[in-house]
Order: structure tokens, then C-alpha cells, then sequence
């Protein structure tokens, strides 16, 4: 790839232009961290990268010598490639279900450098806002916009996480390259490449082993301990949605009624516990949850920063399954809209409240007019002379008020 940009005073890039001719795969990955993009004639995609991950990435995007000589790949995963991939997928779930603390402690204890991993991704998503961690009580709690998190995409969970990843890395060259080298060089490479972890150097090491906890690399302990590139990973980076090729839908089928009955064909756990997030849990069979739609548990969810549109983008992904398909009920689709408007018909908000103008009606006209110029007007009554301006203004209006005042006299 090419790369070129601008200078500050000290001689430090403030932003860089990439053109990504490295592959679909090398596009992709460097294209999440855009802050700006565009296309220019012919069809060349281009745009403005973080100033804080120039370094890194200018120098994989600009390094030469052979393909995957950061890797030192030389192992093939002996198995079905699977059982990767249902690992893989229980892998990310039992995290989540970590962070929805539906699951306490998901390593070993005697396994260090696992419990450091996880704690690393706890480190990530504190970063994210998508948790509150209680240091002293050692809980999470889920935000607003973790809820949200929840009901995405996989890849977009996962694109997230890489993002905070990287930029906690910022400053830190070596690590930076480290890290984009081993998501563009895995883009590339089959399912089930590998390696010998010993053989890394040590933040190598810890990096593989948080990619572990994402499920995007497998780890197998024998004499050595190895790792391997899970399906997820070529997946990720070729910009197919992970849960469309079967890492997170396949098997799993949800069916709405018009009488907001809600049926789901499915063994997962985490699955379950999403669903319990926005409906009533009516029964629970092995593979099978029902639960109902109502105004209560919708109302819940939507306090808790989940939007209808989430909800019902959430239900349609698993709506259908094989050849079976199904449409999410209209009504249901509107009863949750009419259900998240309901929250939203009364605001509170700080306010002021002028009056008393007397007889002044030119002082009460001058004060709503710069209300309204200063875009913090909320009401008013012409017959009374009284007018309410949001708190923020309170100072501004008051000056006004004593200038036009003292004018006056």
C-alpha cells in the first residue's frame, strides 16, 4: 500500500491517506479504523486514518519481504475444522455470559495467563463503556450502551473490541505492528493455520491469547502449547457477517406471533438471556424458549438504552432458518415503537421560569426573542407574559434582562 499525509509542527503526522491495494482482507481491516472515507476516480478507495494508529499501520501497510514472515506459521489443524468453529462460537458466548454475569468465572484457576486474558477483555469493554466494573465488589454491571452491544452483530461486536484494542496500543509502535500485522497476514491464511506459542515473543503471546477469548484463535496444550486460526478469523476479515455464515444463526430460529408469543428453537444460553432482556419468560424446554412480548419487559428494556429498532432488527436476523421462512407480525413490529414512544412523551428537563414583565410587553418580546436566538427556548404564554428557557441560558437571559433594564431607566 501507499501511504502519505500531513505534518504538524513538531513534524508528527496529524492524519494519513491509505490506499488499501494489500487485498479484500487488508481493506477491510484497515478500513475500521477510518475516520474519513471517500472514493476517488477509479474507484480507489481512500480515507483518514487516527492520527494515533499512523505509525503502525504505515509500517505494515509499507513493509516488505515474503507473506506471513511475522507468523512463522508451520502447523494445520488435525481435527474437523467444525469442532473450531462450535468452539469458537461457545467461546465468544461464555464471555458475553461473563459480562451479562450470567457465568462466574470462565478460566481455570490454575490457567494465569487465561485469567489475565479475560481480564484484559474486562479492561476493553470498561474502556468501550459497555461495562462498569465494582473493583472492590468485583462485579459488572451492563451499560446503556452495552445493552446495546448485545443486540449487534457479531463482527460488529468483535470490530469493536479490536478498535479498543488498538488504541489502548497507541504510542506502543512495536505492539501496534504486532497486532495489525496478525489480523492482515489472518485474513489470508486457511482455517486452521497455527503455530507454536512458545515460539512467540511475549506480547505476542498475551495478544494471541486475547484473540483466544474472542474466539477468533484456538489454543491446544500438548507438549507445547499451539495455537490455531479459527473460521471466525477469515470470516471477520473478509467482510461477510460472521452469524450469516453460521457462527451465531445457524441452528438457532426464533418465530414471533401476532399475539406476541415468542418461540425459540434453540439450545444457546446466551441466546436465552438476550431474549429475557426485552420478553417475558413464559416456559424453558431443552431446546426450546417461549416467552411473550409485552408492554412491561419492553418498557424494561428500553430504560436500559435498548432501542425498538435494535429489538426488531435482533428478532428478523433469527427469523428464518433453511428453507423455512418466517416475517416478523406488522403489529409486533408497531406495538414496540408505539411501546418505546410512550417512554418519550414526557421529558424533564432544568428550566427557568421568567414572569412579572408587568406591563414591559417590548422587555418580555426582547427576552423570547433571544430565547429563541440562543436555541434554548422551551414554552411561553403571550397572555401572561411568561416564558421558560432552559437552565444552561439562565445566566445569559439574566444579563439581558438587567442590560435592557438599565437601558430603560
Amino acid at each position: 500500500g501507499t501511504a502519505g499525509g500531513t505534518a504538524g509542527e513538531d513534524g508528527k503526522p496529524r492524519e494519513t491517506c491509505l490506499d488499501g491495494r494489500r487485498g479484500r482482507g487488508a481493506d477491510l481491516v484497515c478500513r475500521q479504523f477510518f475516520e474519513e472515507t471517500w472514493m476517488e476516480p477509479g474507484r480507489k478507495k481512500t480515507g483518514i486514518v487516527a492520527s494515533n494508529v499512523v505509525p503502525g499501520l504505515r509500517r505494515v501497510l509499507c513493509a516488505t519481504g515474503p507473506p506471513r514472515s511475522t507468523l512463522g506459521l508451520s502447523l494445520e489443524w488435525h481435527q474437523d475444522i467444525h469442532t473450531m468453529d462450535r468452539w469458537s462460537k461457545n467461546r465468544w458466548e461464555s464471555f458475553l455470559l461473563y459480562l451479562l454475569g450470567a457465568m462466574k468465572q470462565p478460566w481455570k484457576d490454575e490457567d494465569g495467563a487465561e485469567r489475565e486474558a479475560f481480564k484484559k477483555m474486562e479492561t476493553l469493554t470498561e474502556q468501550a463503556e459497555l461495562v462498569k466494573v465494582s473493583r472492590k465488589e468485583g462485579t459488572l454491571t451492563v451499560t446503556e450502551k452495552g445493552f446495546q452491544f448485545l443486540l449487534q452483530q457479531q463482527s460488529e461486536q468483535l470490530w469493536l473490541l479490536l478498535q479498543c484494542c488498538l488504541m489502548e496500543l497507541a504510542g506502543k509502535d512495536e505492539q501496534v505492528v504486532t497486532m495489525l500485522s496478525l489480523l492482515l497476514e489472518s485474513s489470508c491464511l486457511p482455517p486452521g493455520a497455527g503455530g507454536v506459542l512458545e515460539q512467540k515473543k511475549n506480547e505476542e503471546r498475551k495478544l494471541l491469547r486475547v484473540l483466544s477469548i474472542m474466539g477468533l484463535v484456538m489454543m491446544e496444550t500438548r507438549e507445547d502449547t499451539l495455537y490455531f486460526f479459527t473460521p471466525m478469523t477469515a470470516l471477520l476479515c473478509s467482510g461477510q457477517s460472521v452469524q450469516q455464515q453460521g457462527a451465531g444463526v445457524q441452528g438457532h430460529r426464533v418465530v414471533v406471533e401476532t399475539n406476541f408469543r415468542l418461540y425459540a428453537y434453540t439450545s444457546s444460553r446466551l441466546l436465552v438471556t438476550i431474549l429475557t432482556m426485552f420478553c417475558r419468560e413464559v416456559y424453558r424446554l431443552p431446546a426450546l424458549f417461549v416467552g411473550e412480548l409485552n408492554r412491561e419487559a419492553a418498557k424494561i428494556a428500553f430504560r436500559q438504552g435498548i432501542k425498538a429498532s435494535q429489538v426488531v432488527s435482533f428478532l428478523r436476523r433469527y427469523e428464518s432458518s433453511g428453507n423455512i421462512e418466517s416475517v416478523l407480525p406488522e403489529n409486533v413490529v408497531q406495538q414496540l415503537f408505539a411501546w418505546e414512544d410512550e417512554l418519550n412523551r414526557v421529558r424533564l428537563q432544568d428550566a427557568v421560569l421568567y414572569q412579572d414583565f408587568t406591563s414591559d410587553g417590548a422587555l418580555y418580546e426582547s427576552v423570547l426573542r433571544q430565547a429563541n436566538e440562543s436555541q434554548h427556548f422551551l414554552w411561553k404564554d403571550g397572555e401572561h407574559m411568561q416564558v421558560v428557557v432552559a437552565l444552561p441560558a439562565h445566566r445569559q437571559i439574566s444579563e439581558f434582562i438587567k442590560q435592557s433594564s438599565s437601558r430603560g431607566k
